[in-house]
Order: structure tokens, then sequence, then C-alpha cells
């Protein structure tokens, strides 16, 4: 039987989180240790059984990603497990036995569409273009990303422990709200959560990287904090009980 063995973590980590909404400080106690078996069960999983070698080819072709699992118990005191990936796999959001994305492309499929192709005449335009023609095409290149972005952002929301839905840029505790936001894989598992409306308990998240870079000082089985630039400024409103 294969073993999968991850760091063992300190008990009862103690995190402080802002929330964007009500821009108050909500100190959470993770543990770890709890949520270390199943995490170690899942990457078992992926790496036993056939059924997943499909999920494993686009894990690989996406040069790893983060696995993070939940555990949370619901209104009837039962300990339910959620698991969750970073990002997307070669272009597909959403897969079984993962909670689904929170970023939903479809919603500005259109535009983004639209955005892409011009664009790419835009980049056209730059290969044969003046020095000074060239800064006025980037610019405009620069314009065009960051509404599409903004549109992204806007059509993406979360919701909160009190059943509270908001903007994805109404929940962001900073500024400059970088690309992939809300698309890692513990705000993932938080917001499905409070979808299903489960207590979170403790979470454990650690990275999957491909075979061929497990070598020494790789990532491979590293426990690994939420992430200070995309994670970190949304955990707050994941765990505010605002309405």
């Amino acid at each position: 039987m294969l073993t999968v063995s991850l760091p063992v973590q300190a008990a009862l980590q103690t995190s402080t989180f802002r929330c964007g909404r009500c821009m108050q400080l909500h100190v959470v106690q993770n543990d770890p240790v709890a949520a270390q078996p199943h995490l170690e069960s899942l990457f078992q999983q992926l790496e036993a059984l056939l059924e997943h070698a499909e999920l494993r080819e686009r894990m690989e072709a996406s040069n790893g990603k983060m696995l993070a699992v939940l555990l949370t118990r619901n209104s009837r005191d039962e300990a339910v497990v959620l698991n969750a990936f970073s990002g997307d796999l070669g272009g597909i959001p959403d897969w079984p036995g993962f909670v689904p994305s929170v970023l939903r492309r479809e919603r500005t499929a259109e535009l983004e569409a639209l955005t892409l192709q011009r664009i790419r005449s835009l980049e056209v335009e730059m290969q044969h273009s003046t020095a000074q023609s060239l800064l006025e095409l980037k610019r405009q290149r620069r314009q065009l990303s960051r509404s599409l972005m903004s549109a992204m952002h806007d059509a993406a929301t979360l919701r909160n422990r009190a059943g509270f839905v908001a903007p994805l840029r109404e929940a962001f505790d900073g500024r400059g709200m970088p690309s992939g936001t809300a698309d890692c894989a513990l705000p993932k598992l938080l917001h499905e959560a409070n979808v299903q409306g489960l207590e979170p308990l403790a979470w454990a998240e650690a990275f999957y990287a491909p075979a061929g870079q497990r070598g020494s000082g790789s990532r491979h089985l590293r426990i690994e904090q939420p992430c200070l630039a995309r994670c970190v400024p949304i955990i707050g409103f994941l765990l505010c009980h605002c309405a």
C-alpha cells in the first residue's frame, strides 16, 4: 500500500485576518493536525487509484497544484471533509470530488473572447508600429487587460459565515487585487463551506508536484500557509459573521 507522510504540524495555530467588508479583525484557531490525515489520504488516492490517472496528468501538466482539505461539521454534528485544488485543470475549473471554482468564467466568456481578440489585433499592430505609436498600443493593451480583470472580479462573489454574499472586490482587504484571487484552494473551501452551511473546524494544504520535480528541495508534500497576496485578503470575509 502506498504511504504518504506529510510533515507533522503544531496544533492550534492562531491567525488573525481582517474582513474587507466590516474591517474588523477575526482571530482564528486552526488545528492542522486534525486535518492532516485527510490530506494524506487525498495524496494517497491521487497516487494509487487508476480512476485518478487523468487528474494526475492534468495536475502535472499544470506544473503542480496546491491541494487542501477542510474539516467541517454540519447541522447534525457530523464531520464533513471538503477537498480543493488551486486554479483550474487545463481550462477545466471543476472536477468530481473537489469543490467548484468561485471564479465562474462563463459569466464573462463573451467579453473575454472579444477582449482577447482585440489584444491580439493590437499585438499585430505593435509588430509594424513606430516607436511613438508602440507606447500608445501598449497602453491600450494594458487598459483592455485591466478592464477584463475588473469585469471578472465584479462577476465573482463570495459568501461569508452569515450567508451574506458580496462581490469579490468588496470582500477583498487591500489594494491592487491580483489576478487569480479567490482561485486558491483554501478560499474555495471556506466559500463552499459557507454555501453548504458547514462550520469550518480545521484545514491543511500542501503542494502536489509533478513526478519529475520531487527531488531534494521540492515543494512536493510541503505543508504551506495561505498566500499573502490572494488568500489572506479575503479569508477574513469568508470567516466573518457580518450580515
